[in-house]
């Protein structure tokens, strides 16, 4: 095992400890409340079990053997799927939960069966084949997600090769092979998205970049800024935690594949249990040369632009983590980053060059002024962290027009905004504040009425029906960045 598959391993326990009652044993963790956590998670408490058999030490092995058979006992004997919590035993109300347990059960099985005794053996062994059935044939009834249904093709696929059963495996083959032929039906726009992809790939495709699944590697390749150790690909469903993007199993995942991790995903999260899943793996990124172009993506040494142009409108709900621009930049120590998670806009087209983005907008019909939410048109968010100084024009100032041209200084890039009204007519004016983008995820508690971010956005006075707007943000590398 080498050091950096070491220290996920040691954090994926140090997770679990941090959050293990001593009256229970298990590790506490609700997904959605606030501490003090009373629930008790099957999934991380399988992450944290298969944590401590990977230590391989005599007792933490030991204490990995009773919680595994401990966890067990919370099947439901008839339909053979698990609760998400211990609490809500014997009812299972997502039938989700079955399958994201098949991965680490299966690490478990494939490397771990010859110290877990006869007993327990025999009885995971019981428990796997349950739920497998019950995965299958809950397929049958109604078609799973596509990530879904890849963790689970993936695990009918290795199971059935671990047994040396014949036709569970070749059930298997034929459920990827229908998936790696339409891998374009996949939403990998995502680092959460990527994330529910790859513990399954590393069932099957050890290594991606010669396998049927190289589109995969080729999207991680090309989305992984090598500098800033993050995602910056099209952001079509990305969430904020605090300061940064929140670091997930693709984070964790991406270290491994180009040896070093951001300080964002060492800092303490529940998702470091699910470390546990990574394997070693010989695979490494390729060296990048920057600048580097794709077709929605430009990717500068220091920063990174990111676009998702929209054709018709979508629901208002998408919004909130659904960012048609994104630009990032900073270090591997603190990531800043700039979005526009929409407003008013029905459709939206974007020209990039290397030094910046044209985004042409179609605003959706006026809404009330005395609504000032929804009066809002068109939205930008970047952290305060990012900002050093606001202006528009040379001085300092919370409003702006149309005609007005607003400067972000950070430390190694400058930002100018502009703005022109390219279709019909209207009076508009722009606002900048302190505020927090849709996707933040830490408004709770002690911040609930925290400010993460400066919001820059454009107001309507009065407008026609029909309205286009064109926003240019220009990009500048500043000489002592």
């Amino acid at each position: 095992m080498n050091d950096l598959m070491r220290k996920l391993i040691d954090m994926a326990v140090s997770t679990g400890r941090k959050r293990q009652s001593k009256q229970t044993g298990y590790v506490h963790y609700h997904y959605h409340e606030e501490e003090p956590h009373q629930t008790i998670p099957i999934a991380e408490n399988l992450y944290f079990a298969l944590a401590l058999f990977r230590t391989r030490t005599v007792e933490n092995i030991e204490e990995a053997k009773t919680l595994l058979e401990r966890l067990l006992h919370f099947q439901n004997p008839q339909e053979g799927n698990f609760p998400i919590y211990l609490h809500e035993y014997p009812a299972c109300p997502n039938r989700y939960t079955g399958v994201q347990l098949l991965i680490p059960l299966y690490w478990i099985t494939a490397q771990f069966q010859h110290i877990l005794g006869n007993g327990l053996k025999q009885r995971l062994d019981q428990s796997v084949r349950q739920l497998l059935r019950y995965c299958i044939e809950t397929d049958a009834k109604a078609a799973l997600p596509p990530q879904i249904a890849l963790k689970m093709a993936a695990a009918i696929h290795s199971f059935g090769k671990l047994w040396g059963d014949d036709a569970l495996y070749s059930q298997g083959q034929d459920r990827l092979a229908k998936i790696s032929a339409d891998l374009d039906s996949f939403a990998w726009k995502s680092p959460s998205q990527i994330s529910d992809m790859l513990p399954a790939l590393h069932l099957i495709a050890p290594v991606l970049e010669n396998s049927p699944w190289h589109p995969i590697w080729e999207w991680l390749e090309q989305t992984w800024h090598r500098h800033l150790l993050a995602y910056v690909g099209p952001a079509a469903l990305q969430w904020q935690e605090g300061r940064e993007p929140q670091a997930t199993l693709y984070d964790l995942c991406m270290g491994t594949l180009s040896g070093a991790l951001s300080t964002r995903a060492l800092q303490d999260s529940i998702v470091h249990l699910q470390a546990a899943l990574i394997q070693p793996t010989e695979e490494k990124l390729p060296p990048a040369i920057y600048p580097r172009r794709f077709p929605d993506m430009f990717q500068h040494a220091k920063y990174a632009i990111s676009v998702i142009n929209q054709e018709s409108e979508w629901p208002k709900a998408t919004d909130r983590s659904f960012h048609r621009l994104h630009i990032s930049w900073g270090t591997p120590k603190q990531l800043h980053t700039l979005v526009c998670p929409g407003g008013n806009i029905v459709q939206c087209a974007f020209q990039h060059s290397d030094n910046g983005v044209e985004m042409v907008t179609t605003l959706g019909a006026p809404q009330p002024e005395a609504e000032r939410e929804k009066a809002r048109e068109l939205c930008f968010y970047i952290n305060q962290e990012a900002v050093k100084k606001i202006t528009v024009g040379d001085l300092p100032a919370t409003t702006f027009r149309m005609s007005d041209t607003t400067i972000i200084q950070s430390d190694v890039i400058t930002i100018r905004f502009s703005f022109k009204q390219i279709s019909g007519n209207g009076d508009f004016l722009g606002h900048i504040m302190p505020g927090n983008r849709p996707a933040q995820l830490c408004l709770k508690g002690a911040n609930r009425y925290h400010a993460f971010d400066w919001q820059l956005f454009l107001r309507t006075l009065r407008r026609s029906d029909e309205c286009r707007i064109q926003a240019t943000l220009e990009i500048e590398e500043n000489s002592d960045g």
